[in-house]
């Protein structure tokens, strides 16, 4: 029997978990799933179909330094998204262009230097 695989959570070392959460919820649109330890060390986090894991640098569990994850997030539009992360502060890495690999796209960072690459499937 082969394995089916079915979804996929990254997990991304941050430096201050409380910090990274409020980023991720008012400037990235995400929601809070839950935080966890004492004190809190590790946190999930959602936004429609896409789920993310924050852990703290500092928890032995962490695999990674922070500011070394590179997400890929296809989405429905890019333009709104990047004029509303603009707005919001976020460190943009280009205006959404029209790529040859059959995407739209563009990136942006954390508070950390994790970067986010979201886009669309161009026509």
């Amino acid at each position: 029997m082969k394995t089916k695989f079915r979804g996929t959570t990254p997990i991304i070392t941050v430096r201050d978990i409380s910090r990274s959460v409020d980023f991720y919820v008012n400037s990235l649109g995400f929601k809070l799933d839950f935080i966890y330890g004492e004190p809190n060390f590790y946190a999930g986090l959602y936004r429609d179909d896409v789920e993310i894991h924050l852990i703290d640098k500092n928890s032995p569990n962490a695999r990674q330094p922070a500011g070394n994850a590179n997400l890929s997030i296809l989405t429905d539009e890019v333009d709104n998204l990047y004029d509303n992360l603009k707005d919001q502060g976020v460190v943009v890495l280009g205006a959404p262009e029209d790529r040859d690999y059959g995407l739209r796209d563009f990136s942006c960072k954390d508070l950390d230097g994790n970067i986010f690459n979201f886009g669309v499937e161009s026509d």
